[in-house]
């Protein structure tokens, strides 16, 4: 019987496009523990679009936030910005 992919589940390249991002750039996320992922094997990975959907939420920002968290501490001085304690 030929292998028949979840079609609940995301293979990497559908993930990485769902995210925005290069499979590449997926993999070495998943390398890292940032990402929630479903590993079949080694090299054979899975992801639950609702596992992504969450993730995603749950890196969101303001916009002061990803502005202070895009710059040093010592930048947000010289900008008149309050950067959050670390």
């Amino acid at each position: 019987m030929p292998y028949q992919p979840s079609p609940d589940l995301f293979d990497t390249h559908d993930a990485a496009r769902f995210l925005c991002t290069t499979p590449r750039n997926l993999r070495r996320w998943v390398d890292k523990g940032l990402v929630p992922v479903i590993r079949l094997s080694p090299r054979v990975l899975r992801f639950d679009p609702d596992d992504l959907r969450r993730w995603v939420a749950s890196r969101k920002q303001t916009a002061a936030q990803a502005f202070n968290a895009a710059r040093p501490p010592e930048a947000a001085i010289t900008l008149g910005v309050s950067c959050p304690p670390q």
